[in-house]
């Protein structure tokens, strides 16, 4: 029976070892490696929590401040925001920032706001002196029951007297409009058709040019003091739609500001969030639509 030499049974058990250390070190090598990456995927996650957090924070104290503000919330961490307020005029397009559902309604201002109370003014002579409005609305042309239909109420002043110093709205009146592009529908709800495309934006719908010059003849649309707002409503929609707004003719057709944009950076150690935000103007509540109002006692017929 053959032997090995001893000498050549060390070398062989030598090269079981390195290639056993060798095996450990790689798990080893794999692990820490693994464990390192995971704790700075955690670390800048926090980070990122913490940046959007403080530029949470930087929109509130601009609403708040109503300006620009800036802030270092925690010097050692590089945990700070720095935040700017505008109120940015849309022209005489305005986009409302977010979809209608079934029964919502969006506001369009044709005044402008005092930034330190939101009382109305026309002081500043922004305010919408336009003959005709455009509504548009819907992303899908599509003629099918969940088409959506729109009420239009434009609120008005024939007083003119809304937009003193206090406002006072005793005086206000609202004309009423509706539009629907499904023909099976327009019989028996009463609305009126609405037309195909739109233009401007590429909407589905479109409720044709609203002659304001003729709808309110109790005030001039052509002054400061007599239009308000337009309260838009849609129906029958199972999804959110969006709408939009155009102003054209008249004296000055351009719409003011719809409210405040706010832009905030916020920092967490080398992680930056930028957020944008808009927010629109208070405006009255749906249930306020309605409501009967009477100064006198109503009395039944």
């Amino acid at each position: 029976m053959d032997f090995l030499p001893e000498k050549s049974q060390s070398g062989q058990a030598l090269l079981i070892v390195l290639l056993v250390m060798a095996v450990v070190l790689t798990t080893v090598l794999s692990v820490a490696s693994r464990s390192v990456v995971d704790i700075a995927t955690t670390s800048y996650e926090e980070d990122a929590l913490r940046a959007f957090s403080a530029a949470e924070a930087g929109v509130e104290q601009a609403l708040l401040k109503q300006g620009p503000v800036s802030s270092v919330l925690d010097p050692t961490a590089n945990v700070g925001f720095n935040a700017n307020l505008t109120n940015p005029v849309p022209g005489n397009v305005y986009v409302y920032p977010d979809p209608l559902s079934n029964g919502e309604t969006a506001t369009f201002w044709f005044v402008e706001h005092n930034a330190s109370d939101n009382s109305l003014t026309c002081s500043g002579g922004n305010c919408t002196r336009t003959a005709q409005l455009n509504i548009c609305w819907g992303n899908n042309p599509g003629i099918n029951s969940l088409t959506p239909a729109v009420e239009i109420s434009i609120y008005y002043d024939p007083l003119q007297q809304a937009f003193g110093i206090p406002n006072s709205f005793g005086g206000l009146k609202v004309i009423r409009l509706t539009s629907d592009r499904n023909t099976a529908r327009t019989p028996p709800n009463s609305f009126d058709s609405a037309q195909s495309g739109c233009p401007f934006g590429g909407y589905a719908f479109e409720s044709g040019n609203i002659q304001l010059v003729s709808e309110i003849t109790s005030c001039s649309v052509n002054t400061d003091n007599c239009l308000v707002m337009a309260k838009v409503r849609m129906f029958y929609n199972a999804t959110p739609q969006p709408i939009a707004l155009r102003t054209t003719g008249g004296t000055h057709a351009e719409l003011p500001p719809q409210g405040f944009q706010v832009d905030s950076k916020g920092t967490a150690g080398e992680s930056v969030r930028n957020l944008n935000v808009l927010r629109t103007y208070p405006e009255p509540q749906g249930v306020f639509e309605s409501a009967v109002f009477s100064r006198n006692s109503l009395t039944k017929p």
